[in-house]
């Protein structure tokens, strides 16, 4: 990346961090309390250990009007066990059969059973603020978008406290847990494809095929989500750890919450070239069907 482009980068992360300061203090956001059914999908796979925490912060929203399915991809671990503690009547367990190898076909699965309106998918390693949903469904509400979202904070492994809040713009891409759409536009752009059948991430290849199907993008300039990447954190699904979901339920509620991301992420900017943006995947895994979801799988410690 030249000089140039990183200045670039940078100016436009300051703006930004100053809109979620704004927003956060000076403009707050409107928020639904009531409306469309809500379907949220989590897709899971053997992390029960994080699991609990996602879970806890989908049935802690304050929009109440949901559906939560938690759908395993095959799981052969406790996470049965974790959904059913929550003891709430919204909350579903479906384990598929066979294990698709990515968030693909867990989310697809919840886009087909999905009774709601409007689609909300949820990271099992990632947490929301109470009031995601409620600003979410708001925003489309208001806007008449297909597509909205919110601004995520990604946090990178320890022992390095590095921050990083996604672009605003409309369109842009952002990770799905920031995300939720209208279940028609899903269905429209063709729902969640297995990765194998694309060089994109599953993720990225979803909204982008919504798009050209002609879906309307909004976004909410607010921060209601921390973002912990497995594929960052090498050996993620078999460390058993839950140290930073535990830490995130706990301070994401703060009123001084936005005010610490942005402090945080401000004190990290020069350690991100350093330490990188993006998970490195090889050019010839990239241009290959399946080679990005590869790549994270080894990172992960799962099994090609």
């Amino acid at each position: 990346m030249t000089l140039r482009q990183r200045l670039v980068d940078a100016g436009h992360e300051l703006r930004v961090m100053g809109a979620v300061l704004v927003d956060a203090y000076v403009r707050p956001r409107p928020r639904a309390h009531d409306g469309p059914l809500v379907t949220v999908v989590i897709a899971a796979y053997n992390r029960s250990e994080v699991l609990r925490y996602a879970l806890a912060s989908a049935v802690g929203q304050t929009y109440r009007n949901l559906e939560i399915l938690v759908i395993g991809d095959a799981c052969t671990d406790d996470s049965e066990r974790v959904v059913a503690a929550a003891d709430d009547p919204r909350v579903r367990w479906i384990n598929l059969e066979r294990n698709s190898g990515s968030q693909a076909g867990p989310n697809q699965a919840g886009l087909e059973m999905a009774r709601g309106e409007l689609i909300a998918y949820l990271g099992q390693d990632d947490v929301w603020r109470s009031d995601h949903v409620a600003l979410l469904v708001a925003d489309i509400e208001r806007t008449g978008a297909d597509v909205t979202s919110a601004i995520p904070s990604y946090v990178w492994p320890k022992p390095v406290p590095v921050r990083k809040l996604e672009s605003p713009r409309a369109g842009a891409f952002v990770p799905t847990p920031a995300t939720m759409h209208r279940r028609r536009a899903g269905i429209a752009g063709g729902g969640w494809r297995n990765h194998r059948d694309s060089v994109l991430a599953p993720d990225e290849d979803f909204f982008q095929r919504m798009r050209d199907a002609g879906a309307r993008y909004s976004r909410v300039r607010a921060l209601s989500l921390l973002k912990f990447a497995s594929a960052l954190r090498p050996g993620s699904y078999r460390d058993g750890r839950s140290d930073e979901q535990a830490a995130a339920s706990r301070r994401i509620e703060s009123r001084a919450f936005a005010a610490r991301e942005v402090l945080a992420a401000l004190a990290s900017m020069p350690l991100r070239g350093r330490y990188g943006q993006h998970v490195h995947v090889p050019d010839d895994l990239r241009a290959r069907p399946g080679g990005v979801i590869a790549e994270y799988r080894r990172i992960r410690g799962l099994q090609p």
